[in-house]
């Protein structure tokens, strides 16, 4: 007997918006490691149409049971039918990045639109706020030295949140205009634009900005705007950095002061032995939401985290200036075959979960032509095929180091090779087991894709369980152990689809 499938519009925690009651579910697939998705149908003027909205979501039932959680991500209308396109809850983390739009600033007021709050003037500096020249806004601050290698300036104090464990590299930009009239020369040492870094604690003078760095003095550019910034690598959490504002011997005009910092999610520091892999995983999906040390605008996906450890140990940071994708970084420790991922349903709860080393367990039943099988497509893709791979370390020339896994046997002795650039955070331990990931694809190309007979083997497999499919069909033999790496249910036949890899 044919499944019941049925179709809710819910919220993030499964609240319902509506039942849909014409709905007609179709492409309803799973793929290991990946999103999924499924096709939602109405005709156009059907009033549930209206449910179906960007920022909701979509569940699928067959008989009750949940089989798909996912959100709207393409509406396709027609005169007749509308087609929403729902993605699988991975696809969020393809739409996220490590970072944010932009970086934020440290200094309190440094375009100077609430006047002087937030700033501290030292040696008696001339000061004011003026609304006549100006980059952006409507005001700037005005400053103006007395004398000639004064030590007087406006001044605004930071300390330090560090974000990477070796410290962080911070940024202090600011535009600054010197007018013509009344330019008598320089500050002290002729400084503009001047940081002091100061150690947490002893509050001993770590590094102070080159003189040269951001100068005011007979050669800059007179009555025209300019960027100056400086960087200080290495700030460790608490140290301050005193950000100094100078006029010359006469006025410059100051606007836009920014400090913003190279943040990054780091992992495994200060412990020597680093941070287990599936505690990275959880950490990143933590901090995609907004739920860890960061608040970059992220929502919240209401996607919680679990997985046994790997014990796999690794010591990383993702610096957010690199704005690198979420599901990148996730999918790496995939690709070096230390994890396989999947988001866990129930109606309320959605949990990604890391397995270790991978998913899936073996089906008990064999797989075979006419007796629970209906079709079958098997394919060999020869022209990607690789019997070595060699997988390349960071730097170059011979001493690069290099990750190599082969099989000379799979081909009845033809060498195919493939190479290929290790990410960066592929450690060279990790390069032959990399190799070897990638030629336990290349090195089987057969593809075996079998159709069930009607409601045969759903919510008996998923996507990372294995199978053996014994079955000769003219120049077809096919006996062995295959991996399902997706899945799909006509829902008008009631019929699964399973798309197998062969196993090593």
């Amino acid at each position: 007997m044919a499944g019941a499938y049925t179709v809710k519009v819910v919220d993030l925690d499964g609240s319902s918006f509506g039942d849909v009651d014409n709905a007609a579910v179709s492409n309803l697939r799973w793929e290991l490691n990946g999103p999924g998705g499924c096709d939602i149908t109405l005709t156009t003027t059907d009033s549930d149409a209206a449910l179906f909205q960007f920022g909701r979501e979509v569940q699928v039932y067959r008989d009750g049971t949940i089989l798909f959680w996912g959100p709207i991500v393409r509406i396709q209308a027609g005169l007749r039918t509308t087609t929403w396109q729902c993605a699988g809850l991975l696809w969020y983390f393809t739409r996220r990045y490590f970072g944010r739009a932009d970086r934020v600033n440290q200094l309190s007021n440094g375009d100077f639109e609430d006047g002087e709050t937030g700033w501290s003037f030292q040696g008696g500096v001339t000061h004011s706020i003026d609304t006549g020249i100006k980059i952006s806004g409507a005001q700037s601050l005005e400053l103006a030295g007395g004398t000639a290698d004064h030590n007087t300036y406006a001044h605004q104090t930071y300390t330090h949140n560090q974000s990477h464990p070796a410290g962080d590299y911070m940024t202090i930009a600011c535009y600054v205009y010197v007018p013509t009239s009344g330019y008598a020369g320089g500050a002290l040492d002729d400084r503009g634009l001047f940081v002091v870094h100061k150690q947490a604690g002893t509050g001993d003078v770590i590094a102070v900005t080159p003189a040269s760095a951001a100068a005011i003095n007979d050669a800059t550019p007179k009555d025209q705007w300019l960027a100056f910034e400086v960087g200080l690598p290495a700030v460790m959490d608490n140290d301050t950095l005193e950000v100094r504002l100078y006029p010359p011997h006469g006025t410059a005009y100051y606007d836009l002061v920014t400090l913003t910092g190279m943040e990054s999610l780091s992992f495994g520091w200060p412990d020597p032995a680093g941070a287990d892999v599936a505690d990275i995983v959880a950490g990143i999906v933590l901090y995609a939401q907004d739920l860890g040390p960061f608040t970059h605008g992220k929502s919240d996906l209401n996607i919680d985290t679990a997985g046994a450890a790997t014990s796999v140990m690794k010591s990383i940071a993702y610096q957010h200036a690199e704005h690198r994708n979420i599901a990148d970084a996730i999918l790496e420790y995939v690709r070096n075959g230390i994890v396989d991922i999947d988001i866990e349903i129930t109606t309320t709860t959605r949990t990604f979960t890391t397995y270790s080393p991978r998913k899936g367990s073996l089906y008990g039943t064999t797989l075979v032509l006419d007796t629970n099988l209906a079709d079958m497509t098997w394919s060999s893709d020869g022209a990607n095929a690789a019997t070595s791979v060699v997988v390349l370390g960071p730097g170059d020339g011979p001493d690069r180091p290099e990750g190599g896994a082969s099989d000379p046997a799979a081909f009845g002795g033809l060498t195919l090779e493939h190479i290929e650039q290790a990410s960066d955070d592929v450690l060279i331990g990790e390069l032959d087991t990399r190799a070897q990931a990638i030629l336990d694809v290349l090195a089987r190309p057969q593809i075996l894709e079998v159709t069930g007979y009607p409601a045969g083997f759903i919510g008996g497999v998923d996507t990372g369980d294995t199978v053996t499919v014994d079955f000769a069909h003219g120049h077809v033999d096919v006996d062995g152990t295959y991996r399902i790496v997706a899945m799909s249910i006509n829902t008008k036949t009631d019929q699964l689809t399973m798309t197998l890899n062969a196993e090593p």
